[in-house]
């Protein structure tokens, strides 16, 4: 599967990701061809936390807060410098 069109992403940022879309309290998957939503480790509230999400139509990423009983993607990192391009780009 790939994204929907248009797609202006350039992964200048070298942050690959799929489209998981997300998963609604009731169970119901959506987005999964349109965007990626990824939690953020930062917390807004006991029941809300920050997310963030690429989208398929432009370059931006997204911020917004979500409620913490949706399935959203998580994206592990090991501590690294980011102001560095990664090994395999050097």
């Amino acid at each position: 599967m790939i994204w929907n069109y248009p797609n202006p992403a350039t992964n200048s940022s070298w942050f690959t990701a799929f489209r998981g879309g997300q998963r609604m309290e009731t169970g119901e998957f959506i987005n999964q061809r349109t965007h990626g939503f990824f939690w953020s480790s930062t917390p807004a509230g006991s029941s809300e936390a920050w997310h963030f999400s690429p989208y398929y139509q432009d370059q931006n990423v997204h911020f917004a807060i979500d409620n913490k009983r949706r399935g959203l993607s998580v994206r592990c990192l090991k501590d690294y410098d980011y102001f560095q391009p990664p090994p395999s780009a050097r």
